[in-house]
């Protein structure tokens, strides 16, 4: 799919214009890029939102597709710590909270130790990690 690139201060702001126009838009400051598709957040082939720290690392990443947190390969929304270590990730099909392979929401201290991690299928929390396994060994989530 093809972007037409639209450089702006703020994008954020820019985007906020074009969100009842048709077409695929790439908007993009110093600080930030969004990648659009007639007025949702969109992009088939990587993060749809991205901004980024002063030093140029990534501070924040989400994939959309069709305005819905969506990646099947793995986390949807992602932040990041200024030295470029992850800080959180959460993992989401169709904007609903989902992991099958493991926690879906996870957060890590700045060495990259796991400080929090939590259980969610199609976007029901599971409050215990036995739980978890329980309901993937027997589908009971479907």
């Amino acid at each position: 799919m093809e972007y037409t690139l639209i450089i702006c201060d703020p994008a954020w702001q820019e985007f906020d214009k074009y969100r009842n126009k048709p077409g695929a838009f790439l908007f993009k400051d110093e600080n930030t890029e969004i990648f659009s598709l007639n007025g949702k957040f969109h992009n088939e082939n990587g993060p749809a939102y991205i901004n980024y720290w002063d030093n140029g690392n990534i501070e924040y990443q989400a994939y959309y597709i069709n305005g819905f947190l969506h990646n099947i390969n793995g986390p949807a929304d992602i932040h990041f710590y200024k030295n470029g270590n992850v800080k959180m990730k959460e993992y989401y099909i169709n904007n609903k909270m989902h992991n099958e392979l493991g926690p879906a929401h996870i957060q890590y201290d700045e060495n990259g130790n796991v400080d929090y991690e939590s259980y969610y299928l199609y976007d029901i929390k599971i409050y215990s990690k036995e739980d978890y396994q329980k309901q993937i060994k027997t589908k009971l989530y479907w």
